[in-house]
């Protein structure tokens, strides 16, 4: 019954609006992403996005925002992956253009494949590894050519069940984009997204992340992409637990039963410090 009254106030508010910007933004622009420029392609679809968190009441608590903010162009972005709405999450938090390589798979999800293309996603095949190959090569020549940053979730799927608190080893692969051309790296961890399409009725939902300081070049000379993808593997494990606490101090204090402030397109606190 809950997920019911969820599901019919988010239609309520929001199918109208998701139909008329399906037909007039999202098919046009995956159809034909050639015809527009990236920046108009991005900045129409953040505004619908910023409208869809806005109806899931989306709580951000975001560390080292400025971090992800003046991040270097051409940059490799990469963290943990919670659930499909992560992409929500990282394009309303990112006002300049940024893509994602994402499995296969995603491409038949109802309008989240649509949006991976309209905003110059890539999609991968793990198991060819000649496509896979010529989706780095793609993605490089991309970040490279036009200093577009491209998200990747090294992880390779997403955790489940039991094991949904780990992280799942990080494929040293993912990082051969950065590697071969010297872009610089920005990681990130991630919590709180696995809730946004649940079927509570919260009046908020608490999404953390914490991005840390860009690795240049300079940072990872030497290593292998095998031990970056240990070191950094940890790195972000460590980060996730510190926010799964938080995010149990937050429901422990009910704040999910707060509203959120009205008339802000994007509620937003920064917990730097």
């Amino acid at each position: 019954m809950k997920r019911f009254l969820k599901w019919a106030r988010l239609v309520t508010c929001l199918l109208p609006r998701l139909i008329l910007d399906y037909f007039r933004i999202i098919l046009p622009y995956s159809r034909h992403p050639e015809r527009y420029p990236l920046s108009l392609r991005y900045a129409r679809l953040r505004a619908l996005i910023l409208k869809v968190a806005k109806h899931l009441r989306i709580d951000f608590k975001v560390k080292g925002y400025g971090e992800f903010l003046s991040r270097p162009s051409g940059c490799l972005i990469y963290g943990n992956h919670v659930a499909v709405c992560d992409v929500i999450a990282l394009i309303a938090l990112s006002k300049e253009p940024i893509s994602f390589v994402g499995k296969k798979e995603v491409r038949k999800i109802p309008l989240v494949g649509r949006v991976f293309k309209a905003i110059d996603g890539l999609f991968l095949d793990r198991e060819d590894p000649r496509q896979a190959i010529a989706v780095f090569k793609e993605a490089e020549r991309r970040m490279k050519g036009t200093g577009l940053s491209y998200v990747i979730f090294p992880e390779g799927t997403r955790a489940k069940g039991e094991a949904f608190a780990t992280l799942l080893p990080f494929h040293p692969g993912s990082f051969k984009i950065a590697f071969r051309i010297k872009a610089p790296l920005l990681p990130f961890a991630i919590s709180g997204t696995e809730r946004l399409l649940s079927g509570d009725l919260d009046r908020r939902h608490l999404v953390l992340l914490s991005f840390f300081k860009a690795d240049l070049p300079s940072d990872y000379e030497g290593l292998s992409t095998v031990a970056y993808a240990e070191k950094a593997q940890k790195a972000i494990a460590a980060e996730r637990a510190r926010l799964l606490q938080l995010d149990a101090e937050y429901y422990q204090a009910n704040r999910q039963k707060e509203k959120l402030p009205k008339g802000e397109s994007l509620c937003l606190e920064r917990i730097d410090g």
